[in-house]
């Protein structure tokens, strides 16, 4: 409750405004064991047990009630649900019976999220309206009443989540309830401008023109906003052309005015009169065009109408003077027909057949030879099949030709027709015609687009063999680019994200390399089998070499079983290549390296450390005053003492020990180092998330005893200690009284705090309040 309680001309002790703390957590970030959460369910103050939360608005209004003046503010008894009278009714009955001591609540603080992080907003009631309203940021929005018992917390049958589980539970609860007292002579009222008992507040003239100017620059920032949010992104695909291009247009354009905009994008606006230009819907996937949009009426509709939304695609098509568009029909299906020319022992380019999709294989023969003037006797068909084992073609023979071709053979929109004409003294079979060897061969052929070194554009092409291994799919990549082939990767992707290709007695298929697929070429020497990409850190504690204790330094394609020895040359010449850095192969150590935190040391080969490996894995770099000697068995760390009378952390120092060390003789070696009492060396591992020193006001609290009763002989590698290289060991006098801060001085601590408490939290940004004179 609130201490400063205002005076009440009924009794002083009554206070106008109550705020009631509803919930309570409590993280064990020490232990990690989790999160103690109390649903404010049956902690609401003036929630009814028979509260109807589907209640019509204004039925119901959350109350509390104190029992008298002495300040017994309990909760209003639980009373059987009755149909009447309502419970605003109730409410009103409640206010004229016992006057001031009736609380009405008008606000609720709210939390949705966990125990990590989350979000704070609030419910607010109009005390003039009864209406309830959700202040979130910067929006204020209308609710129904029933939003309010969605904060109450969850029923859980008595069960709680613990552990890992209740950090990531997410929720919205309520934290704060906020009541003022029911007393007409208290409660204030809306002001109103018009009210002549109101006094009226000269805004000065500087700060009305400031707050007008910003009021018109959101306005603007707000309807720019909007318009953006409207503007719809066309891909223009033009007749013959497999790339794109794309126009922006907002929703309000007429459709007129957008074909003129696609055929400007393509160029084809001075070479075609305007009655000559067309867009269609178009189905990229399927190189599908579609129904064409060519009406006055659809010409005169704006995007919007013809419910173009965000984004959109649309075939451009032009015709010659004196020539007609052709005729669409939805009943007809699209077939891609592909003719054999025996003269040259190849394709001709596909051309488009538009058919009756109930039509048989008979009108299908007829109209291809029709089209083609090829003899409708001598006619031979194969249709493409789409499973990747079977073969590249089926004939289609003419004892199915009263079959439909959807409905019986399962042709569809975009099929692929071979045709070819066949003579009469044949004596070979289908599968082994000339046509049916070409379709073999070019099925395999897939198109590859790529870039020229130093370009992020993939506007280069080059037809190939899936089948192609890609050793020599690299050497032809080669001779294209001129750059010698092992000074060049090549990357299934682009350039904003791909993934290097080594395999190189892998065909492209095994690499899902597809048909217009892409690769991105970079220079710089390529992986190969064996090999792993590592990304170099440097790990410069006293800040030698650097500004910062991590820095990047470099990445190289390293051999995965390459010897300690020889990987500590390499890097050492790479420091001094690239870094001007001059440190002996021997005065490195190599060491696991994630989220500014430091691990394992490297004795042996990369892939013989227990680690696994992945491409852009990061090690880090550091240099030590000697030649490394740890072995297998031994684990390094770091200690630094901690001065309590003083509250001073010290300087930290390195240590090597065997991990079967006991920690009783860690204690013995520390107390006769630093002069401490024989047994009164305490020792502490702190919860850390990056290798830099915990919080000065988080040292107190760590158990420093903890080592000694969790096991009869703890080691250090076993419980409760766990040492690993890299993990950090705070130790004190345990006779050494503690310093007892100031607030000064604990204030200028938790101002220079290193890290949160918690291990995540939202970016806040500022909320600029306006107010409207």
């Amino acid at each position: 409750s609130n201490e400063n309680w205002a005076d009440s001309d009924q009794d002083d002790s009554i206070p106008p405004l109550l705020d009631s703390n509803a919930q309570n957590s409590d993280l064990e970030m020490d232990a990690f064991a989790g999160v103690a959460r109390r649903s404010p369910r049956r902690d609401l103050p003036g929630r009814q047990d028979d509260y109807d939360a589907d209640a019509d608005d204004g039925d119901a209004d959350s109350t509390a009630s104190a029992s008298g003046p002495e300040g017994d503010y309990s909760e209003t008894p639980a009373t059987p649900k009755l149909p009447e009278p309502s419970l605003a009714e109730k409410a009103q009955q409640m206010i004229a019976e016992k006057g001031p001591y009736v609380y009405e609540l008008y606000s609720i603080l709210i939390h949705r999220g966990s125990a990590l992080g989350g979000h704070y907003y609030a419910y607010i009631k109009s005390m003039d309206t009864g209406k309830w309203y959700e202040f979130n940021d910067s929006q204020v929005t209308e609710i129904q009443e029933s939003e309010i018992a969605k904060t109450f917390g969850e029923e859980t049958g008595g069960v709680r989540r613990g552990g890992m589980s209740a950090l990531f539970q997410s929720s919205a609860n309520a934290y704060m309830l906020m009541y003022r007292q029911c007393d007409p002579q208290k409660n204030q009222r809306l002001v109103s401008e018009a009210d002549p008992t109101v006094p009226v507040l000269k805004v000065p003239d500087e700060v009305r023109h400031a707050i007008e100017a910003e009021a018109v620059e959101r306005r603007k920032r707000q309807a720019l906003k909007q318009y953006e949010k409207e503007m719809v992104n066309i891909k223009v695909y033009y007749q013959g052309h497999r790339d794109e291009k794309t126009v922006r247009l907002h929703q309000d354009t007429k459709l007129s005015k957008a074909v003129e905009e696609c055929a400007k994008a393509w160029d084809v606006l001075s070479k075609f009169p305007s009655d000559c230009i067309r867009v269609r819907n178009y189905a990229p996937m399927q190189e599908m065009p579609q129904e064409p949009l060519d009406k006055p009426e659809q010409l005169d509709m704006s995007l919007d109408q013809l419910r173009f939304y965000s984004s959109k695609n649309l075939l451009l098509e032009t015709r010659d003077p004196g020539t007609e568009f052709p005729a669409y029909d939805p009943s007809s299906t699209l077939l891609r027909i592909i003719r054999y020319v025996p003269e040259q022992g190849l394709f001709a380019s596909p051309a488009d057949l538009w058919i009756d999709k109930d039509a048989t294989l008979a009108d299908l023969r007829q109209a291809i030879a029709e089209k083609f003037d090829m003899p409708l006797e001598h006619l031979r068909l194969f249709k493409e099949t789409i499973s990747y084992n079977a073969p590249p073609a089926k004939i289609l023979s003419a004892s199915a030709d009263q079959k439909r071709l959807r409905a019986d053979l399962y042709i569809y929109d975009n099929w692929k027709i071979w045709v070819e004409a066949f003579p009469a003294d044949e004596d070979y079979l289908p599968n082994e015609s000339p046509c049916y060897k070409e379709i073999e061969r070019t099925r395999d052929l897939i198109d590859i687009s790529f870039n020229m070194p130093g370009s992020k554009n993939t506007d280069q092409r080059i037809q190939v063999s899936k089948r192609m291994l890609y050793i020599d799919f690299k050497k032809l990549l080669s001779e294209r680019i001129n750059v010698p082939i092992d000074s060049f990767k090549v990357g299934r992707g682009v350039a904003t994200w791909n993934q290097e290709l080594r395999s190189e007695q892998d065909s492209l298929d095994d690499l899902y390399l597809r048909d217009n697929g892409s690769v991105f070429i970079s220079l710089g020497k390529p992986m190969r089998d064996g090999e792993t990409k590592i990304n170099f850190m440097l790990f410069d504690p006293k800040q030698k070499y650097s500004k910062e204790v991590f820095s990047e330094l470099f990445d190289d394609a390293i051999e995965d079983d390459i010897p300690m020895e020889r990987l500590r040359v390499v890097v050492s010449d790479k420091l001094r290549e690239l870094k001007q850095i001059d440190i002996a192969p021997e005065r490195l150590r190599l060491r696991d390296y994630y989220s500014r935190s430091i691990g394992k040391i490297y004795k042996g080969a990369l892939k013989d450390n227990g680690q696994p490996l992945w491409n852009g894995k990061a090690v880090a770099v550091q240099e030590i005053d000697a030649p490394e000697t740890i072995d297998e068995d031994s684990v390094t760390f770091e200690l630094a003492q901690w001065f309590p009378s003083k509250y001073e952390l010290g300087e930290r120092f390195e240590m090597t020990l065997n991990g079967d060390t006991l920690n009783d003789d860690l204690r013995a070696t520390l107390a006769e180092r630093f002069g401490i009492a024989p047994g009164s060396v305490g020792i502490a591992k702190p919860i850390q998330t990056t290798w830099f020193s915990p919080d000065l006001v988080d040292v107190p609290d760590l158990d420093f005893d903890k080592a000694s009763y969790m096991n009869k002989t703890p080691t250090l590698v076993t419980s409760p200690l766990f040492m690993r290289d890299g993990d950090l060991l705070i130790f004190r006098d345990n006779t050494e009284e503690l310093k007892q801060l100031t607030k000064e001085e604990k204030r200028k601590l938790e101002a220079a705090s290193s890290r949160r408490r918690t291990y995540y939290h939202a970016k806040e940004e500022a909320l600029t309040i306006n107010a409207t004179i």
